[in-house]
């Protein structure tokens, strides 16, 4: 990490750390991601986990759940887009004993 006249920086370029506290991440006036308890009696997970936002809308695109006699698919590119930052973040900075979710 260098040291800068007002404040650091990392030297790979990479963001400001994400506060582990943080809980909800606002993407538009109904939606979010949110990080929470797990529910009782589940396993634990494996967070934190690093996974690139671009890696996140390569698994995120092709997901096309069963509607009617068809398939669609779970989100549009734009709204990949808004989700892929966030979710990385949230993803990021979660615990064993946490979940995040849309």
């Amino acid at each position: 990490m260098d040291r800068l006249l007002f404040g650091s920086k990392n030297a790979s370029g990479d963001k400001p750390a994400v506060p582990s506290d943080r809980r909800i991440w606002r993407i538009g006036e109904f939606t979010a991601i949110q990080r929470a308890e797990r529910e009782a009696g589940a396993a634990a997970n494996q967070h934190p986990a690093t996974i690139a936002p671009e890696t996140l809308r390569q698994l995120l695109a092709p997901v096309r759940p069963v509607v009617g006699n068809g398939t669609q698919p779970l989100f549009a590119p734009d709204e990949i887009s808004d989700l892929i930052e966030p979710l990385a973040e949230a993803l990021s900075v979660a615990q064993p004993g946490m979940t995040c979710c849309c």
